[in-house]
């Protein structure tokens, strides 16, 4: 988490940890910080042990831009989702949980659960 910080990125802490986020456009830039940031960390001898399969990933990806639409549809503007490979290639690394405050997050995770 610290690294990330370094790298220039905001974050929030919420009752489930740390949240990230990035300005619309900046995809590319997190997830080269993100994979940095893990490779320093030791993380990604982990995550090597552990990889979710394409498939999981496309599965991933498609419930997330539903529960994307379903947030919109209560009214909330939200950033475009990020591309189906940015997702596959952050190893399922967004939500659109991630530009919402904990209260407004809060309201909507009954109505629009997050995958």
């Amino acid at each position: 988490m610290r690294c990330m910080i370094d790298e220039g990125w905001e974050s929030r802490e919420t009752d489930s940890g740390t949240i990230f986020g990035f300005p619309e456009g900046q995809e590319t830039a997190f997830g080269e910080s993100d994979a940095r940031c893990s490779a320093a960390s030791g993380q990604d001898a982990v995550i090597d042990g552990y990889s979710l399969s394409l498939d999981l990933l496309r599965a991933g990806y498609a419930a997330a831009v539903a529960t994307h639409a379903c947030i919109e549809a209560q009214g909330v503007t939200l950033s475009d989702p990020p591309s189906e490979q940015f997702f596959i290639e952050s190893g399922g690394g967004w939500t659109p949980y991630l530009e919402l405050d904990d209260e407004l997050i809060e309201t909507l995770l009954p109505l629009c659960p997050q995958p």
